[in-house]
């Protein structure tokens, strides 16, 4: 699951414009760099992508929710449909990993899913004759 720290340290400079205190140059750097890709609206951090806004998922209990929603309560969609969807909404860090572990990790998909077969296909040509 991913972290969720950094999130919080860039809520609170986009609440308030102020860095940590013990807050290094190069996080200073990172949470500026980041901070034109989010915004705080609402009371909720929201980030920025491709002209549509994505709300913040904060928590790994929400994450859990979502993928339950997106995955297990849709038909247990595949690792791609799920992403897609999710993303049209939301945005964590780490978004694809998470779904293609919860997919991997997911028993209905694991049974829906058919044993390969070890025999070679038998293919049979048919002669048509022409009168």
């Amino acid at each position: 699951m991913p972290s969720f720290g950094f999130l919080d340290t860039l809520e609170l400079y986009l609440q308030t414009g102020k860095f940590p205190v013990n807050a290094s140059k190069n996080v200073k750097r990172g949470i500026r760099a980041a901070s034109k890709r989010f915004m705080y609206k609402d009371g909720c951090l929201w980030r920025s992508y491709r002209s549509r806004l994505l709300r913040v998922v904060r928590s790994e209990k929400e994450v859990r929710e979502i993928l339950t929603r997106y995955h297990d309560n849709n038909n247990h969609a595949g690792r791609e449909r799920a992403v897609r969807e999710i993303m049209m909404m939301y945005y964590w860090f780490g978004v694809t990993e998470a779904v293609k572990n919860w997919v991997k990790s997911c028993s209905v998909c694991h049974e829906r899913t058919l044993p390969h077969s070890s025999q070679q296909s038998v293919f049979f040509c048919l002669v048509y004759g022409c009168d």
